[in-house]
């Protein structure tokens, strides 16, 4: 009886700490995001940005207007993916992932009650915190459901885009909407779906720019506003487009539906065409791939030297042009019908290629002069003709695959001929327009610029199924400008000094003082 007590109050006094504890015994931390719409009208915007560390993350929304209908979460994840749920669990038709998602919820969903409550769930991310934007449209019952009618999405209201690309094409993707008081009318619903998108005419980016391009598209005045509508002359799919890809480039997608003066928007979507969690390697510059950078520092050679004596170095200027000839005929032909090689494989097979063929006709050019000299300087001139076409026929880029290429061909043809008729004169063009553009393209491809897609987009023509229908072009800045300036003054010092150089020059061999120079 005498040890009892003094028991009974050790376990009664630990018992009393083990309830206290720290605090953190009995209430379990819990991640979460609450949003107070008290202010937001039935349709309304509602905007801001969080930082999300851990794994689930939940968000509650309160004081919904009593006549919003339905609205649109969405989250925008910056170098992170993110999966957005109704419930706390992964289940199928109930969650979406991606970097620029949304989800729906309507008042005529099963089982809803309030706070209504969504989760977040970190996917792959690549630091240990996500910054997010997160967004909150709502909407009335007399408003179009954005991806309403999804016929392929995971969810069963898509009011996403799904963004993919590959080396040539960004596509996007979205599903078609729906009217809500209609319990869902998909057929003839005289919903009219305009398709948007705004270019990033910026050759880095961070998170500010990031979310910032965003912003700019997440309401119908602003997609007005900024975004250019994408031509109805584009043979595209209603709800799928497709948009070229220049490196360091970005589009910012956006989709406003009407249907009698009412409109809703998509949950807007960006694209580089590349993984910008590592923007250096894969967005700018030449790839990371030693091979692209020997190719373009091999352009800038072959370019200084045919600007500036590609008349007078005869033989270095043929093996040069019949070296890149080989090289791109080669690397399209690879491309067209050989899927087994990565692309630096196949460009360095090319490129083998290409340097067989040019000493070979470096070769027939020196050993029988006079019979096979119009075959040794065509190579430049074909390059030219090309390089002609390219940038004609680039203007007529909503055309047809079959117009566009009489068109090419035409051009190409004609300049060709030309070149050979205005001998010698035509020759030195011939170099300098050829040699400034390799030139500029070379220092282009170094330094982010773009003038090498007049030759890239033809190429592209020829190899991905969807550019006829693609976006192509690219929004005006400056440093396009002053590059095409940049090509134009080479073209016009290297004429000016080659033919000063060449005046009652002879610079073929063998009695050929009659052709090859000018008097």
């Amino acid at each position: 009886m005498f040890l009892t007590f003094p028991l009974i109050i050790l376990l009664f006094m630990s018992q009393i700490y083990l309830s206290l504890g720290t605090g953190n015994s009995t209430e379990a931390y819990d991640p979460s995001i609450t949003l107070d719409l008290s202010d937001l009208k039935s349709k309304d915007f509602y905007l801001n940005n969080f930082t999300i560390s851990d794994p689930l993350t939940k968000i509650f929304i309160l004081n919904l207007n009593d006549n919003t209908s339905f609205f649109v979460l969405q989250i925008h994840a910056y170098l992170g993916t993110v999966a957005l749920s109704h419930t706390e669990k992964l289940e199928p038709l109930k969650h979406v992932n991606g970097s620029n998602i949304g989800i729906y919820w309507g008042k005529n969903m099963e089982s809803v009650g309030r706070p209504i409550t969504f989760y977040v769930r970190r996917l792959n991310p690549v630091q240990d915190a996500i910054n997010i934007m997160l967004a909150v449209h709502t909407y009335e019952k007399s408003d179009p459901v954005p991806g309403g009618c999804n016929l392929s999405f995971e969810m069963e209201n898509a009011p996403y885009q799904i963004v993919t690309y590959d080396h040539n094409l960004i596509t996007s993707e979205a599903q078609p909407p729906s009217l809500y008081e209609y319990n869902k009318k998909c057929d003839e619903n005289n919903i009219t779906t305009e398709l948007f998108y705004m270019q990033l005419p910026m050759d880095h980016i961070n998170e500010d720019e990031y979310f910032n391009a965003l912003k700019t598209m997440l309401t119908k005045e602003d997609i007005l506003h900024y975004g250019t509508k994408v031509s109805n002359d584009l043979n595209h799919p209603q709800f799928k487009q497709f948009y070229n890809i220049y490196r360091g480039r970005g589009y910012v997608f956006g989709i406003v539906s009407t249907y009698k003066n009412r409109s809703s928007v998509y949950v807007p979507s960006i694209s580089f065409g590349c993984d910008i969690t590592d923007w250096d390697t894969n967005c700018v510059g030449y790839g990371g791939h030693q091979v692209w950078a020997i190719t373009y520092s091999f352009l800038i050679i072959s370019g200084i030297t045919s600007v500036l004596s590609g008349h007078w170095f005869v033989k270095i200027s043929i093996g040069f042009s019949w070296f890149n000839l080989g090289t791109v005929i080669t690397f399209i032909l690879f491309v067209l019908n050989y899927d087994k090689l990565t692309i630096e494989e196949k460009l360095i097979f090319s490129l083998v290629v290409g340097a067989l063929l040019a000493i070979f006709i470096v070769f027939l050019h020196y050993k029988f002069e006079r019979p096979k000299i119009y075959i040794s300087i065509s190579g430049s001139h074909m390059l030219s003709g090309g390089l002609l076409a390219s940038v004609i026929a680039g203007i007529f880029h909503p055309l047809s695959n079959s117009t566009f290429w009489y068109v090419f061909g035409g051009v190409s043809l004609s300049s060709v001929l030309l070149l050979f008729i205005g001998f010698p004169v035509g020759h030195i063009i011939s170099h300098t327009f050829v040699g400034g553009y390799a030139l500029m393209s070379g220092i282009a491809m170094f330094n982010g610029g773009h003038i090498q897609y007049l030759y890239i987009n033809v190429y592209r023509r020829l190899i991905a199924d969807n550019y006829v229908s693609a976006v192509a072009g690219l929004s005006f800045t400056w440093s396009i400008f002053f590059e095409y300036i940049g090509w134009l003054v080479l073209i016009i010092v290297g004429f000016c000094l080659q033919f000063m150089m060449s005046r009652n020059r002879n610079l073929y061999r063998k009695g050929y003082a009659s052709v090859h120079s000018i008097s």
